[in-house]
């Protein structure tokens, strides 16, 4: 296969129909979390001893030269990694601009790129430098640029996997009583040590359509889309997004709730984490109960009634 299809195609679904090469390339792409903290590690690093050399005498300078070493060669490791995972988990289709998600990956990838080749040219400078006694000045500001742009990179990977924290903990520093009432809505009472067992069967309006207000629509509602999936209404809430695309599974199956993609992520564990399948939302403790799931799975196999034309609102 050509490693420009290796690069762009999402993963595939079933491991018997990938070559070897394209294991090779998804395990590379697994592998980015662990390494991707290095650079930004030792940047940051860089950049602290240049503050701290322009303050104090010492060998910060050499530390920020070491530093920028392991920035740069880390960075490439990091950013090929970066690039092998993209196409994985929901995260394929990102040079189409239509959802928020497939934006922010577009930004973290070219960004994360940006930051490792910027981080090669420094580091071939500072080396320049230091050989043939130049000025230090320009590898000094690529450093110090590098290690902002990191932060910015940084901060667009994070939103990928944990959502929008800066944007949430601003929220709730700006509005302290609206973000602890949603704490409040979303914690269980102390004193269930035992989830009481759901009724036996659920209407729309009563029982789902707040679950999904609540935790659903802030990532896969009118403003944001993660994965190119909505929930907002009927149509697109059935049939499902990008992964319900790649695995051929509609997300809401009406009578079929084991077959509902939908279903199958909000009740996952961190032991079914795959490419088809993950767990939904992301953060731990934002994840449904075992009475609100099992309130999903019996709506979908009474056969999922959404009343029509009825479009949901966020409560967030």
């Amino acid at each position: 296969m050509p490693f420009h299809a290796l690069v762009f195609t999402p993963a595939t679904t079933h491991v018997g129909e990938a070559s070897f090469l394209q294991r090779l390339w998804e395990l590379a792409g697994a592998l980015h979390p662990a390494t991707v903290h290095f650079p930004i590690a030792a940047v940051v690093m860089a950049a602290l001893a240049l503050l701290l050399a322009w303050k104090y005498k010492g060998s910060f300078e050499d530390i920020a030269f070491f530093c920028l070493m392991i920035a740069a060669m880390s960075s490439l490791v990091a950013a090929v990694m970066g690039w092998a995972l993209a196409p994985q988990h929901g995260y394929s289709g990102v040079f189409a601009t239509n959802t928020h998600t497939q934006v922010i990956v577009l930004l973290h990838r070219w960004g994360g790129s940006l930051l490792a080749i910027l981080l090669v040219v420094t580091a071939v400078l500072a080396i320049r430098a230091r050989r043939q006694k130049l000025g230090s000045r320009v590898w000094k500001a690529g450093t110090l640029t590098a290690a902002a742009l990191a932060a910015l990179v940084g901060h667009w990977g994070g939103s990928l996997t944990h959502g929008d924290l800066l944007g949430d903990a601003v929220s709730r520093l700006l509005d302290p009583e609206s973000a602890s009432s949603v704490e409040h809505a979303d914690t269980p009472p102390e004193s269930a040590g035992i989830v009481e067992p759901p009724p036996a069967s659920f209407g729309f309006d009563s029982d789902i359509r707040p679950i999904l207000e609540r935790s659903c629509l802030s990532c896969h509602g009118p403003a944001k889309q993660k994965s190119g999936y909505r929930l907002d209404a009927k149509a697109p809430a059935f049939a499902g997004g990008e992964i319900g695309q790649s695995t051929g599974r509609a997300a809401i199956v009406p009578g079929e709730s084991h077959a509902s993609q939908l279903f199958l992520m909000i009740s996952a564990t961190e032991d079914d984490f795959d490419a088809e399948v993950y767990p939904m939302p992301p953060k731990a403790d934002q994840r449904l109960d075992r009475q609100q799931i099992e309130a999903i799975r019996s709506w979908i196999d009474a056969g999922a009634a959404w009343p029509e034309g009825l479009v949901l609102e966020s409560s967030e």
